[in-house]
């Protein structure tokens, strides 16, 4: 039982890393698209 509050933190810990990691190449793809417009 004491673990399961370390494995939801490890959980909200992944999904955060998940978001900056998608939120990341979002961008630069975004970014690659202007260079290719400009």
């Amino acid at each position: 039982m004491v673990f399961l509050p370390l494995f939801y933190i490890f959980l909200l810990y992944l999904k955060k890393i998940y978001i900056n990691y998608v939120f990341f190449f979002y961008c630069l793809n975004n970014i690659h698209k202007l260079a290719f417009i400009l």
